[in-house]
This record gives C-alpha cells, structure tokens and sequence, in this order.
C-alpha cells in the first residue's frame, strides 16, 4: 500500500516539478532561496507556513496536503518493497 502511495503522490508532485523545471530561467526568481536543497517536509513546511503566510488556505492548500502525506510516510518508513528492505 506504501508503494501505491509513493508512487501515485511522487506521480503528482512530478508534475508539477515539470514545469517548473521546463520553465525554470523565467520562474527562478521568485523561488525563496531559504536553504538550497533540503528535504521536501521542509520545504513543503516553508512553503505552507513561510512562503505563503500571507495567503488564504486555499493557496497553501496543495503544500499541506503534500506536507501531511510526506510526514505520514516518514513515519511508515520504507515499507517492505523499499530497495534497502531488500539490501537489509
């Protein structure tokens, strides 16, 4: 179930990184350059609670979601079709 999880949020979060990624010299700068790479509950947590403060919820709608779907997989861990289950 883990798996179907990570596959069908990464599905989503992908596209909308393609975008941003196709059209990055026109939207880099309004990217927050708050830490560089960092892991993506923080940054969906700078996003939901930094970036867009000043927003109605329906604006930081979609980092929330992400942000509570990200912490729930943290805590289940990898799950028993993870890679290093099988390096285990």
């Amino acid at each position: 179930m883990l798996l179907l999880a990570r596959l069908g949020v990464g599905g989503m979060f992908l596209t909308h990184g393609i975008y941003k990624f196709k059209h990055f010299g026109e939207l880099s700068g309004n990217f927050p350059h708050i830490l560089g790479m960092i892991p993506m509950i923080f940054t969906m947590a700078m996003a939901v609670f930094v970036a867009h403060a000043r927003n109605p919820f329906e604006a930081r709608e979609l980092a929330a979601l992400y942000l509570l779907v990200f912490i729930v997989m943290y805590c289940a861990g990898p799950g028993s079709l993870a890679i290093d289950y099988f390096l285990r």
